[in-house]
Formats: C-alpha cells, sequence, structure tokens
C-alpha cells in the first residue's frame, strides 16, 4: 500500500568519519515497506513497523543489513560483525538506520562499499551514498550493476 507514495526505490546512506570517537558512522535511510518485503522475501520473517519497538524483532533487520552492505579501509575488508548497531529511528514512511565501525586509530587512505539493499527485490533500485572522511565529501549512485565503490581520500 505505500509503495503507491514513493514510485521510485531508493535509499540514502552516509558514511562520515568521527574523529572524536575515532570510528565510522553509517547512517541509511530505508523505505519501511520495501525493507520489511526484502526481509519477508529473504528469510520469511514478517516485521511491521509497530513491531521495532521490540529490540527482538530488529535483528533481522540488522541481519540483512549487514549481508548487503560491505565497507572495506584501506582495502581491508570489514567483518559484518564489526558493524555495530547503534539505534533506529521510525518516520512515517522510512526508517533510519545507525551503525558505528571503531577504527583503532588506523589512518585512513582509501574507504570502499558494496551496497545491495533491495537490489535483487526492485530491479530500479538506486542507493544514493555520501561519503565524508576528513575534509573529502564525495558522493554516489550505486545500482545492481553498479554496486561497489572506493574513494580515496589521499
Amino acid at each position: 500500500m505505500l509503495s503507491a507514495f514513493h514510485p521510485v526505490h531508493v535509499s540514502f546512506t552516509t558514511v562520515e568519519y568521527d574523529p572524536d570517537q575515532d570510528c565510522l558512522v553509517v547512517m541509511s535511510r530505508i523505505f519501511h515497506d520495501d525493507l520489511s518485503s526484502a526481509i519477508e522475501t529473504s528469510y520469511g520473517d514478517k516485521i511491521s513497523m509497530d513491531s521495532l519497538s521490540n529490540p527482538q524483532h530488529l535483528e533481522p533487520l540488522i541481519r540483512y543489513y549487514r549481508e548487503k552492505v560491505v565497507l572495506s579501509v584501506n582495502a581491508d575488508h570489514l567483518n559484518s560483525d564489526e558493524l555495530s548497531f547503534e539505534r533506529f529511528e521510525k518516520g512515517d514512511m522510512a526508517i533510519r538506520l545507525f551503525f558505528t565501525v571503531p577504527l583503532k586509530n588506523e589512518n585512513i587512505r582509501t574507504i570502499g562499499m558494496q551496497n545491495d539493499i533491495l537490489t535483487s527485490l526492485f530491479p530500479d533500485q538506486s542507493n544514493l551514498l555520501i561519503m565524508k572522511i576528513y575534509d573529502k565529501e564525495e558522493s554516489f549512485r550505486l545500482t545492481s550493476d553498479n554496486n561497489t565503490v572506493t574513494l580515496s581520500v589521499q
């Protein structure tokens, strides 16, 4: 029903370096009806936005995200468990998921992302990405055919 209100399939993700915490902060905004469909298709779990106040119901959502988003720092792929879930926020049509990745005083030379969120479910899915590392900021559009990007920051 909600898909009629957003005729395009798009997600928005930002990746920023937080020097105070020495970590990457990853935030994604995704239409919750699309995400619910993907989770049901992937795992057979039905989730409603009202049920997400129960932390147990967040697990398939977090699992799906970790499977579809792969980060690398200096060409080293991070394990999905290094993407630490922090919190989520519900909006009228979308949710925001917040993750952090500790860096352990690592100097970032390159940062890469593979983002396959919803691309197997919706052929027209675009995953828009903004990376802000140190004083460099770039925007990207990732699709099922072009799902990976690497930003050189030095």
